[in-house]
C-alpha cells in the first residue's frame, strides 16, 4: 500500500468525500499534516461482509448471571 503525506493546505477546499474517493481508488494511507505538525492517517479498510443473522434465545436474565458474585 503506497504512503502519502500532505500539508493539510493541499486538501483544503476538496470536500470529505473526495478525499476518501481518493484513498480507496489509489489504495494509498494518506497522512494530512496539520499546522501544528500533528498528523491524521487515513487508510482504506477491507470491505466486510455483513455479520450473519443468527437464530437463537437469549434468557431475558442473562446479564444477571454474568454478574452473579462469584463470575
Amino acid at each position: 500500500m503506497i504512503t502519502r503525506t500532505v500539508p493539510l493546505e493541499e486538501i483544503r477546499g476538496r470536500t470529505l468525500e473526495d478525499v476518501l474517493d481518493e484513498v480507496v481508488e489509489q489504495e494509498e494511507v494518506l497522512t494530512v499534516r496539520r499546522p501544528d505538525g500533528s498528523g491524521v492517517m487515513i487508510q482504506p479498510s477491507p470491505h466486510l461482509e455483513p455479520l450473519p443473522r443468527l437464530r437463537c434465545v437469549v434468557p431475558r436474565n442473562w446479564k444477571d448471571v454474568i454478574n452473579a458474585p462469584g463470575n
